[in-house]
């Protein structure tokens, strides 16, 4: 100390075994302090200085410095685009925030949040002496596939640094279509109309064997739709009414693949509602063909035999 400020007199360089020593120190008022390094925090003494008053034949040397390297947690984010979890496909995620906690006695305090870039890269640096967890905020129509759960607890000592825990998800698929009657049964064409009220049945492949998932019945604009889809083999087809039959697709089912961001709303089904031609058959008592007149109704047959003449009824197909 010098009147009203600190005069630096000296510096010296902690050797191999974190000595330092200063020597010839004439009499007078002190201090030593340390030069902090970039990524460092001092954790003893507090403040990290040490004062001291030399007198003759004055000798301290117990005067330690602590400190702490700061720790890294970072990763990255990627689009799981099979749902296997980590595999040479996958494509990184930017836009997805990251979430930092650390423990404190009896529960999680959020530390700090931070984006994933064009990369998929998160990153938090400065992290001191503790228990920690790393998760994700889940974006709507999207699940985690790893890690199971989709957090990472870790323990920071000086100089921790992990730069490998990565997030995977996958975007769950759409199938969607409409159901038309086909007007004139030639399958797809302009004049076909939309069917409200059929069943349209989601299946998924499970080792050997198709799997009932979900329903949907068709609304009033012909519409139905299936979301959520994890990663697998599916097939929708109809559940055929009465009277009717499919046209389109043939045969009337789509099978097809879901991978991450699978939509595919066009996956409609045709359909012709089959025909009907009815009537009568009377025995001409008059014979005049008059309506006016009183026939005898032959029911329940098909032919009815006079004398030589054979009356039917025949169903021509032009």
């Amino acid at each position: 100390m010098d009147v009203d400020h600190w005069d630096l007199l000296d510096t010296d360089v902690t050797n191999s075994t974190g000595w330092y020593q200063f020597s010839g120190l004439t009499a007078g008022l002190y201090q030593v302090n340390e030069t902090l390094q970039d990524g460092w925090i001092s954790t003893s003494p507090t403040p990290a200085k040490y004062e001291f008053t030399v007198g003759s034949g004055f000798v301290d040397v117990n005067d330690d410095f602590y400190n702490f390297q700061l720790g890294t947690k970072a990763g990255r984010k990627f689009n799981d685009l099979t749902g296997n979890g980590p595999s040479g496909d996958d494509t990184v995620l930017s836009g997805w925030t990251i979430n930092l906690y650390k423990w404190d006695v009896d529960h999680w305090d959020l530390l700090d949040t931070d984006v994933t870039n064009s990369t998929g890269w998160y990153q938090f640096s400065g992290l001191t002496a503790g228990l920690y967890q790393v998760n994700e905020t889940l974006q709507d129509g999207w699940i985690s596939t790893s890690p199971t759960p989709a957090k990472y607890e870790f323990t920071v000592g000086s100089g921790f640094v992990d730069v490998n825990d990565d997030f995977y998800n996958f975007q769950l698929g759409t199938k969607a279509g409409r159901k038309f009657n086909d007007l004139t049964g030639n399958g797809p064409s302009g004049d076909d109309t939309v069917l409200s009220g059929w069943t349209i049945n989601l299946y998924k492949w499970d080792v050997d064997h198709w799997d009932l998932l979900d329903t949907d019945v068709t609304n009033s604009t012909g519409w139905y739709q299936f979301s959520g889809l994890t990663a697998g083999l599916y097939q929708v087809n109809e559940t055929l009414q009465d009277g009717w039959i499919s046209t389109s697709p043939t045969p009337a089912k789509y099978e097809f693949t879901v991978g991450s961001g699978f939509v595919d709303v066009n996956d409609d089904f045709y359909n012709f509602q089959l025909g009907t031609k009815a009537g009568r058959k009377f025995n001409d008592l008059t014979g005049n063909g008059l309506l006016e007149t009183i026939r005898c109704c032959l029911a329940g047959r098909s032919t009815y035999t006079s004398g030589t003449s054979t009356i039917g009824i025949f169903l021509i197909l032009m």
